[in-house]
């Protein structure tokens, strides 16, 4: 069933495209849209709405994807408050916004993950007593005297959110660090390995750190 064949059958659900949309009543009670088709066949080429337009291919129960562009019940789509103030529903259908949240989660995934990477690769290249420098998962930080708070939880901060602020909070802990290999960290804290006396420290910059979060690899 089209569009129009639809709004032939149902002419109490027909969109009046004479009216602006916030001043028509859009159907969501789920007892009278369970009554009528999932879903249409646009009569109309896609026109997205806005600016006085409507999307021809609506009725008042149901609304065209401006993703997958099928003309679905009004229950297909999500409907948040703001939407419904103005008489609109989300754009995309559930299953459209659906796979695009699931994209969206990949990605961030993969940018948390290689933020996680580029900060510890700038912190710990590798270990300051045997130099081990294969492998990040394999290096830590070594404090050298108190600590205000974990590294951990820096990292993390900057990870998700890489703001000067929380990368001077970074850098500042990190300066009282050492990077070292898991090996050498354990045998330091068991007493077998001591620091020599001369010991190199790293200089991190507030500059090349924010250069490297920003750089499309990270």
């Amino acid at each position: 069933m089209t569009v129009d064949e639809f709004t032939d059958a149902y002419p109490e659900f027909a969109f009046d495209f004479s009216k602006l949309i916030r001043d028509q009543t859009r159907i969501l009670e789920p007892s009278v849209l369970e009554q009528l088709p999932m879903e249409l066949m646009p009569t109309h080429p896609y026109q997205p709405g806005g600016r006085g337009r409507a999307n021809p291919n609506q009725t008042l129960t149901h609304y065209q994807c401006a993703t997958c562009l099928r003309v679905l019940r009004n229950d297909q789509f999500y409907t948040p408050p703001s939407k419904l103030r103005k008489n609109v529903l989300h754009t995309e259908c559930r299953s459209c916004a659906q796979q695009a949240n699931a994209h969206h989660y990949d990605a961030s995934a993969k940018l948390i993950q290689s933020r996680r990477l580029t900060i510890w690769q700038f912190l710990a290249p590798s270990c300051t007593l045997c130099g081990f420098d294969k492998h990040t998962s394999a290096l830590d930080m070594h404090h050298l005297g108190g600590k205000e708070t974990t590294m951990a939880a820096l990292i993390t901060a900057v990870t998700f959110t890489p703001s000067s602020r929380n990368i001077e909070k970074l850098l500042r802990e990190a300066s009282r660090c050492i990077p070292l290999c898991s090996n050498c960290h354990r045998m330091l804290h068991a007493g077998v390995l001591s620091l020599p006396e001369q010991l190199p420290r790293p200089a991190y910059r507030l500059a090349e750190l924010l250069k490297a979060l920003r750089s499309p690899e990270s």
